[in-house]
C-alpha cells in the first residue's frame, strides 16, 4: 500500500472552508524551562518525516514518493521509493550502515539492501505489510504482514480470510535473511512494534507481548500505561517510551513497571528519543478554530483555521521540561542529530512548508 502524503491540518467544518492558512500557529509562548533552544536554520523544504544523516550535517526529507538528501537547503541525493513505500519511519542506521526508509533499508551506497513487502510475500499468503520496526543497526526487522482481498496470495482452494502474522527477520551476518513467526493468526488492527537492545515488543492497544531480541522463547505479557500511538526503547533497552496523543508513560525493568507519567499541553504529533537515552523531544499542537466576524467556518469565506500552542519541548525521563520553544506552524515530525545537540522539525502545509533546525543550549 502506498504511504500517505504528510497531512495538512483540517479544522474547518466543511471542505469549502479549508483554505491556505490551515497550519499557521498562534498563541504559542516560550518559557518555563531551564535550557535554551536556538533556531539556527530554516529550510524552505516540504517534508513529512525528517532525519539527520550519520555525519550530523546532511539530512533526509521524506518527499513522497522519494526521500531527498540535503546539505543545508541544497539537494545532494535522492532515494527512489516508488509506490510500495510502507510505514513512514525514517532514520540513519548506526555505524554508517545506511538508512531505513519506510519498509526499505538502503545501504551506504544508496542501494536497496532489504525490502519488506517482497519479503512478506515470500510466505505465499501475505500480500502486504501493515507495520514494521527496524533495529538501530538494521540487522533486525519486525513485520506485521497481512492478506488483502485485492491481492490475495492464499493457497489455491483456501477461501480468503484475514489471517496475518508478526515476523522477525534477522539480516545479521547472513547472505540470505532468516525469519521467525512470533504471532500467527487473525488480526485486523495495526500493532505497534519496537526493537530494543535486549527485547522486542508488540503492542495491541495497551496489551503488550515481549520476546528476547532474537525472538526465541515464549513471550511475556505486560500492560502499558496507555494504548500507544508511539512506541520506542531507549538505546540501552532499559526503558520503554509509550505515548498516546496526550500522555507519555515511561516503563522500566523486566516487568515494564510504570516509572513516570505526564500529560502534554497539546496533542502529540511526534516523539524522538535522544541518542543518549536521557531525554525526549516532543512536538505538539492544540487544535483551535478561528472565527471571522462571529461566523462559523462554513459561512466565512477567507476564514483561517489555526493550530495554536504549537511547541517543541525537551523532557527528561521524569517528565520535567528541560527546554521549550514555540513553533510557527503545525509540526509533523522531529529528529535528533547523532550527537544529541540539534533537532530537525518538519512543518508541512499547503502554502509555505518549512523544516527548522534547532540547537539545544546549556
Amino acid at each position: 500500500m502506498a504511504r500517505p502524503r504528510p497531512p495538512v491540518l483540517q479544522v474547518a467544518a466543511t471542505a469549502a472552508a479549508v483554505l491556505a492558512g490551515l497550519a499557521a500557529c498562534r498563541g504559542a509562548a516560550a518559557g518555563g524551562a531551564g535550557r535554551h533552544l536556538e533556531q539556527v536554520a530554516t529550510y524552505a523544504v516540504t517534508a513529512g518525516k525528517v532525519a539527520f544523516a550519520a555525519d550530523g550535517d546532511r539530512w533526509y526529507a521524506d518527499q513522497y514518493p522519494d526521500t531527498v538528501i540535503y546539505e543545508g537547503d541544497v539537494e545532494v541525493g535522492r532515494l527512489a521509493l516508488g509506490a510500495m513505500a510502507g510505514d513512514d519511519q525514517l532514520f540513519a542506521l548506526t555505524a554508517g550502515h545506511g538508512v531505513a526508509v519506510g519498509a526499505r533499508i538502503f545501504d551506504a551506497q544508496g542501494r536497496v539492501a532489504f525490502e519488506a513487502f517482497g519479503y512478506a510475500q515470500r510466505y505465499g499468503r501475505f500480500a502486504g505489510v501493515d507495520a514494521q520496526a527496524i533495529s538501530a543497526d538494521g540487522d533486525l526487522v519486525l513485520l506485521q504482514a497481512q492478506n488483502h482481498p485485492s491481492a490475495c496470495l492464499c493457497d489455491k482452494g483456501v477461501p480468503y480470510h484475514d489471517d496475518g502474522a508478526v515476523i522477525l527477520v534477522d539480516r545479521h551476518g547472513e547472505a540470505e535473511p532468516t525469519s521467525r513467526i512470533l504471532i500467527d493468526g487473525p488480526h485486523r488492527d495495526r500493532y505497534r512494534l519496537a526493537i530494543g537492545a535486549e527485547r522486542l515488543v508488540v503492542a495491541d492497544g495497551a496489551a503488550a507481548q515481549l520476546w528476547p531480541r532474537d525472538g526465541h522463547g515464549d513471550p511475556t505479557s505486560a500492560t502499558l500505561g496507555v494504548a500507544p500511538t508511539s512506541l520506542a526503547w531507549t538505546p540501552d533497552g532499559a526503558r520503554l517510551i509509550v505515548a498516546s496523543e496526550d500522555t507519555i508513560v515511561i516503563h522500566a525493568g523486566d516487568a515494564l513497571a510504570e516509572e513516570a507519567r505526564w500529560d502534554l499541553d497539546g496533542e502529540l504529533k511526534a516523539l524522538a528519543v535522544r541518542p543518549d537515552g536521557a531525554a525526549l523531544a516532543a512536538v505538539t499542537f492544540d487544535r483551535d478554530l478561528a472565527l471571522a466576524g462571529g461566523r462559523m467556518a462554513a459561512e466565512a469565506p477567507g476564514l483561517m483555521g489555526a493550530a495554536s500552542g504549537c511547541e517543541l519541548v525537551i523532557y527528561d525521563l521524569a517528565g520535567k521540561a528541560l527546554a521549550r520553544t514555540p513553533l510557527p506552524r503545525a509540526p509533523y515530525a522531529v529528529a535528533w542529530s547523532p550527537d544529541g545537540r540539534e533537532l530537525l522539525v518538519s512543518m508541512p502545509d499547503a502554502t509555505s512548508s518549512q523544516v527548522a533546525r534547532y540547537r539545544l543550549g546549556r
